[in-house]
């Protein structure tokens, strides 16, 4: 009973924490509080009698007088001589569900109004709601309205304040949802939920004997076996739908779904809401939540501004400016428009013009402190360290994967940590190379705007940006510089030797690196010019003993210093995109070294890498650059992916793969040619037995044969290869290929896969075969394939119908010419059992 006292006073603030929001949510909570104080009355009355105070109202408003009340329990003697305990007992419950959902209100606007057991209803906030129609036919259509029998499962996922649980409620309230199904549910997940407290929340709506507030107390006696058994008898024979709502990542449905849920059924459906990818139960269909684009970004604004007063009515004159405000600051999350819109209301009702406001910065407070609580406190610690690492990358730009992995690593991460921060939408994959691998990361531009706000906190200084100039009087560990194209302002300072990173944005001053002392930077250890424009890097770099990371990609650089040879603590070098910067043979004096990353580099010697025993990753290295004997490469132990370029038909391959074949980890090898000299025979692939990817890029005359190609490759990429032969009768006998791309690869017509060809294949992708009018599949062929891709094939018209209609297909993207995709479209010629469907000119 003190708890309660405690949270009944809370809830005061609670209602006072948001004004804008007072009158819809206190109308809302008003009404389930008076709910509440009807069935309380009762029994304070009992207290009240009892104690000699009379009491003078029936219903209670003010929560204060419920306190009171409450208060008044200490004076009873002989609680339990009165007959009102189970009743109490059920008043108690229905206090926690209250609580749980006001609670619940103050992190994003409430899920479903509840009925008394939690059923979903529409409610006033599903009223500024845009853009979600197109989610709700593609979910009904691909998972749940269609022919599969038994239990499915559809996962909803994205980052709070996106709209999934508006989604589901739209499912869960549409006509053929609730006319197809015989019973319906809705459970909402807080952190902590028991599995006897689930079954207690979920049986009352599917049970129509519990659906009577008083018999609801026998479910607590109950035990966990009574309670499954109950609900699958209940069930057995029905087809029902059950949302759980905002699942939370570690939540094991496992025992619920298997022991009291019947999973060979008529078709029941599971709806999943969560911001978490990993989630226990096996699921069936993913649908990951979009952002808003800017159209229906700007719809939802103009509802909310709306909604405020019949004067809020935005200019058209200053529609354009507005656009590119609002979706900038809001990235297109539905929550975060909503606080703008709210925000811009207010600051209008106070009598502001509307191109002053569009002026004034809005920080979205609201939004950022819901982020914080709901995402960021929840991270593990070194989940958190990764994400105050992207304060460190610009505002509204992609991050190059690879660069942002590795400045990671270079601190001691674990990349795994990333896969954390995919999970909850904190960063999310923009592209993808032609090898299927992650090329670009883009970062969610409010959890940017939150990471660097916590990273400000604890060490990190931004220079050049929002008018700070010059060094603060801090110690700061971690700069930013973003650099003006006309002067660099910025010179050596005391602070340096504090700083453990150096990240320069902007670029266009070529010699920024000369203009400080680099002896300064005792602690450096990461150093970041990517895409700075720099044209010289000075001797004095080499005195960074501590350096484990230093970005020079995408510069104009035209030799490295000698002095790098003494940086014994690199680990990762990055001079990629110098076009013909000169490098020395230090290479091998840098003995901590695991990651080398060059293209088109001059060598006055051949580079000596076989010292480097550390190294795991050495892309692009010319044949001609290298000296490799057959027995000069066995310190290299750890070379996992390795790169070589400039290959033509004079090129010695045999004694190459024969040094390569002795490196057990070598696991990745890309071979690139020219475009017009074709490559040499590429028979002696063979002998690499360790070799799982294979990328061919260049001019080839013919592929190996089947068997002479490594025996256990799985990935293949062939590019600008420009085969006159049909490579399909020799990729299809591949024994263990699962991926296969071809791209600007093959110059015929048709191309014929044979029976029960590619047999272990589950990703194929094709690009850029101008003359390809045909693809013949024979019976039995890609059994196993999941994923096809088919980009810029204008002659191709049609599509094989031993493809489409494989039962294993599950995402299929075509991008053609217009008339192409109307004709597939119109005639219907795909599948509608394919669940990622994405047809377009």
């Amino acid at each position: 009973m003190h708890k309660l006292d405690r949270w009944l006073l809370g809830t005061a603030d609670l209602w006072k924490a948001d004004e804008r929001k007072l009158d819809r949510r206190q109308a809302y909570w008003e009404k389930q509080v008076k709910r509440i104080n009807c069935d309380l009355g009762f029994f304070l009355d009992f207290i009240a009698t009892d104690s000699g105070k009379g009491r003078q109202n029936y219903f209670i408003f003010d929560v204060a007088e419920i306190a009171h009340y409450i208060q008044l329990l200490t004076e009873v003697k002989n609680l339990d001589n009165y007959d009102f305990k189970d009743k109490m007992q059920y008043i108690r419950s229905v206090i926690k569900e209250t609580k749980e959902r006001m609670l619940q209100s103050r992190i994003e606007a409430p899920g479903p109004v509840p009925g008394p057991f939690g059923e979903a209803g529409e409610n006033e906030f599903d009223l500024d709601v845009v853009g979600l129609e197109e989610d709700v036919e593609l979910l009904l259509g691909k998972a749940i309205i269609h022919e599969e029998k038994g239990l499915q499962t559809l996962c909803i996922w994205g980052m709070n304040g996106i709209g999934k649980t508006t989604l589901a409620r739209k499912l869960y309230n549409h006509e053929s949802i609730v006319d197809g199904f015989e019973h319906r549910a809705w459970i909402h997940f807080p952190m902590g939920l028991s599995r006897k407290e689930l079954l207690v929340k979920l049986i009352p709506q599917v049970v129509d004997r519990y659906r009577d507030e008083f018999e609801r107390q026998e479910l607590e006696l109950m035990d966990n076996k009574t309670l499954r058994s109950m609900l699958r008898q209940h069930l057995q024979g029905m087809r029902y739908f059950i949302v759980f709502d905002d699942i939370w990542e570690g939540t094991d449905l496992d025992c619920l779904i298997y022991l009291a849920l019947p999973i060979e059924d008529k078709g029941s459906r599971l709806v999943l809401t969560t911001r978490t990818y990993n989630i226990r139960p096996t699921v069936h269909y993913y649908h990951q939540m979009k952002f808003l684009d800017h159209d229906k970004s700007w719809e939802l604004f103009l509802k909310v501004l709306s909604g405020t007063s019949d004067d809020h009515e935005f200019p058209k004159y200053l529609e354009k400016r507005g656009r590119e405000i609002m979706f900038t600051k809001s990235n297109g999350l539905p929550l975060a428009v909503k606080e703008m819109g709210r925000e811009l209301a207010v600051k209008k009702h106070s009598g502001c013009e509307w191109e002053k406001l569009l002026l004034e910065s809005t920080y979205l407070g609201e939004t950022l402190a819901v982020l914080e609580s709901s995402t960021f406190q929840k991270l593990p610690a070194i989940a958190k360290s990764c994400f105050l690492h992207l304060a460190f990358f610009k505002e509204g730009t992609a991050v190059r994967a690879k660069r942002l992995e590795q400045i990671w690593s270079s601190t001691g991460g674990v990349l795994v940590w990333l896969e954390v921060l995919l999970n909850e939408s904190v960063i999310a994959i923009k592209d993808k190379t032609k090898d299927c691998e992650v090329k670009n990361y883009g970062i969610n531009a409010i959890f940017h705007r939150l990471s660097i706000a916590k990273a400000e906190k604890i060490g990190l200084e931004i220079l050049g940006k929002d008018g700070n100039n010059g060094p603060s009087d801090k110690e700061p560990c971690h700069r930013v510089i973003h650099c003006s194209r006309v002067k660099f302002n910025y010179s050596s300072t005391n602070q340096d030797k504090h700083l453990v990173s150096l990240f320069f944005h902007g670029g266009g001053y070529s010699d920024a690196g000369t203009l400080y002392d680099w002896n300064h930077f005792q602690q450096l250890r990461i150093l970041d010019f990517e895409g700075f424009g720099l044209k010289i890097l000075p001797e004095t770099v080499g005195s960074l003993a501590e350096l484990r990371y230093l970005g020079l990609r995408n510069n104009y650089i035209q030799e490295l210093p000698q002095s790098l040879g003494r940086l014994k603590k690199l680990k990762f070098l990055d001079v990629a995109l110098n076009f013909m910067v000169e490098v020395p043979d230090i290479i091998w004096e840098m003995v901590s070294l695991r990651h080398l990353y060059m293209s088109d580099i001059l060598c006055p010697k051949p580079v000596k890498i076989d010292k480097l025993e550390k190294l795991e990753t050495l892309t692009y290295i010319s044949v001609d650059n290298w000296t490799y004997e057959v027995s000069g490469l066995e310190m290299m132990t750890r070379l996992h992916k390795l790169g070589i370029e400039e290959l033509r038909a004079s090129s010695d391959v045999s004694k190459l793969f024969a040094s390569l074949a002795g490196l057990e980890k070598l696991e990745c090898l890309i071979l690139r040619g020219f475009r017009f000299r074709s490559m040499p025979s590429l028979d002696d692939l063979r002998i690499l037995h360790h070799l799982g990817e294979l990328k061919l890029d260049g001019l080839l005359t013919k592929l190996p044969s089947a068997d002479n190609f490594p025996p256990n490759i799985f990935f293949l990429t062939l590019v600008n290869t420009y085969l006159y032969e049909d490579p399909m009768p020799v990729l299809e006998k591949l024994p263990k290929l699962l991926y296969l791309k071809l791209q600007r690869a093959y110059t015929g017509e048709q191309m014929v896969i044979s029976h029960n060809g590619f047999p272990e294949l589950q990703i194929m992708c094709i690009g850029e075969l101008g003359h390809l009018r045909d693809i013949k599949v024979g019976e039995g062929a890609m059994s196993k394939l999941k994923e096809m891709e088919i980009n810029s094939c204008p002659c191709l018209e049609t599509l094989p119908k031993e493809m489409i209609h494989n039962r294993e297909l599950e995402r299929l993207k075509m991008v053609t010419t217009r008339k192409i995709a109307s004709k597939i479209r119109v005639l219907g010629l795909i599948s509608t059992k394919i669940r990622q469907l994405d047809i377009q000119p």
